[in-house]
């Protein structure tokens, strides 16, 4: 008696739902990690496989009949066996076909000759290497497939743990994180032998680290735009930065100077040095102008001059420029007043509710409280502005923005947060025991730059925030 498979799965349904017809000497079945279905074969007699979610049945004469685990029995030609899980497979046994071989014989040939023992061992040698190499083909596919399978099962895991990662990143990122590194980690615990799936894991799991740092990982490999030490040697040469496009002001109060760089250039150039400038706590752009600010005083920052503003203002605790206006963070007033002195937000209606620690402009004018909340004020009052997730205040120090970009960032608890002018946390970015000294907005990258303690001002890149 013979079989013949009459139905079996399609690539397509193999590849979506990851069983694999594995048809061998003693059976048939269906496997995948874990499970197999199917029917080992004798010579009248088949026995049952259930080792998983499937089923075996046996149709003889229009009846049915459900096999359990291990169930034997005899089998007769014109029975139809299916194996059935997601997918199935129709067997169906035969009466065994004979075949006719006619023999010709020529008339000058004798039957008589000896044959040649040598001969019989070539060739019995090559059909047993014939054999063995059917045999070890055979089981590196079976492994293939099943190594192929399993790597299927643990990038779709994977897969799932990052997206509920990522479903609770905007309410709960510390939760979020410790979901992303338990997925990493299972990650690493698999071992393939294949370079093609080894090359996918490496994928996998750079992609979620690459997650972790967006949510606070430690990570000192971020792009570095420009290291200070080409400039002076030494770590913390510079005590800020202040950007326009690619041209970035650094200061440094112990040598009372401004310095230039260009980004795209690699360039340096000494501005301006001057006494004024070690009382400098912040520089900023105004158009074609630079200025500095300190002890409640505003200066023009010129090539190799520093110049006294003649406006003089008390109580300024941080000044920026938009469009011409130059705008000044007073806590003591717990208001936002124009460099004339009038003020700016609507003092019956929206004072200050608490002190600022930082202050930046896009239209909208950014606050950051001492709580480490931002503030949003348009047209002189502020308007609504819910922050997904709150940060608990540890030394919160200077807000960024601009019109270029569509992120707020601060610095708190050693590190810099990044917010989607929604409210949605989108990041933060963790230096380490690299202390940040101060941040930027890097308008044609679209980036943020980070001046760090160690001398070196990093990029950080779009992809490294969303």
């Amino acid at each position: 008696m013979e079989y013949r498979i009459r139905e079996r799965p399609s690539s397509q349904e193999i590849d979506a739902f990851g069983w694999q017809l594995r048809e061998e000497r003693e059976g048939i079945f269906l496997e995948r990690e874990g499970e197999r279905i199917g029917v080992e074969l004798g010579k009248r007699k088949l026995r049952a496989v259930v080792e998983g979610a499937g089923k075996v049945a046996i149709v003889r004469e229009g009846k049915i009949a459900y096999l359990s685990d291990q169930s034997q029995g005899a089998i007769q030609v014109g029975d139809e066996v299916w194996i059935m899980t997601e997918v199935k497979v129709k067997i169906d046994f035969v009466k065994k076909e004979k075949f006719k071989q006619d023999i010709f014989v020529s008339e000058r040939r004798w039957f008589d000759q000896r044959v040649s023992k040598e001969l019989n061992l070539i060739l019995g040698a090559g059909v047993l290497a014939i054999l063995i190499g059917i045999i070890v083909l055979g089981y590196q596919k079976r492994s293939s497939a099943m190594e192929q399978s399993k790597f299927e099962n643990v990038q779709a895991e994977f897969r799932e743990e990052l997206k509920k990662a990522q479903e609770i990143r905007e309410k709960e990122p510390d939760k979020s994180l410790e979901i992303a590194e338990r997925a990493v980690e299972k990650l690493k615990e698999h071992k393939f032998k294949k370079s093609d799936l080894i090359n996918e894991i490496n994928k996998l799991t750079e992609a979620g680290i690459s997650y972790q740092n967006k949510l606070g990982r430690e990570n000192k490999n971020y792009e570095v735009a420009y290291n200070t030490k080409l400039i002076y040697e030494g770590d913390r040469q510079f005590d800020g930065l202040t950007s326009k496009e690619s041209v970035i002001y650094l200061w440094s109060k112990e040598r009372a100077e401004v310095i230039a760089v260009n980004l795209e250039m690699k360039s340096k150039d000494k501005i301006a040095e001057d006494e004024k400038i070690k009382k400098t706590e912040g520089v900023f752009n105004n158009g074609e102008r630079w200025y500095g600010y300190g002890e409640n005083k505003v200066w023009e920052i010129k090539r190799n001059a520093v110049e006294d503003s003649p406006i003089e203002l008390m109580g300024i605790d941080q000044v920026k420029a938009w469009k011409g206006l130059i705008y000044a963070l007073n806590n003591e007033q717990k208001q936002i007043v124009k460099l004339g002195g009038s003020s700016w937000t609507k003092w019956n209606s929206t004072p200050l509710s608490t002190t600022m620690t930082g202050m930046a402009i896009d239209g909208d004018i950014w606050t950051l409280s001492e709580g480490a909340q931002v503030y949003k004020f348009t047209r002189g009052e502020r308007v609504d502005f819910e922050m997904s997730f709150k940060p608990p205040a540890v030394n919160p120090g200077k807000i960024v923005t601009s019109d270029k970009v569509n992120i707020v960032a601060f610095v708190n608890d050693d590190k810099v947060w990044i917010y989607g002018k929604n409210g949605k946390i989108l990041a933060r970015l963790n230096f380490g025991k690299n202390e940040i000294v101060d941040i930027a907005i890097e308008n044609p990258k679209e980036a943020i730059l980070v001046l760090a303690a160690d001398g070196n001002i990093y990029r950080v890149k779009n992809n490294e925030i969303f």
